[in-house]
């Protein structure tokens, strides 16, 4: 995996992000759950 260093900070980030537009309380999408979207982040987050 490659990283690279967040501009004006000292983070290190991985340069693969996670796409999350449809969550957030502000769906676009009926057929979207933000209580198992929220699931799914916390689990790829750890």
């Amino acid at each position: 995996m490659q990283y690279t260093t967040l501009k004006k900070t000292n983070l290190n980030i991985s340069r693969i992000g996670l796409g999350t537009n449809a969550v957030g309380g502000h769906n676009l999408f009926e057929h979207l759950n933000e209580d198992e979207d929220l699931k799914k982040i916390e689990e790829i987050l750890g």
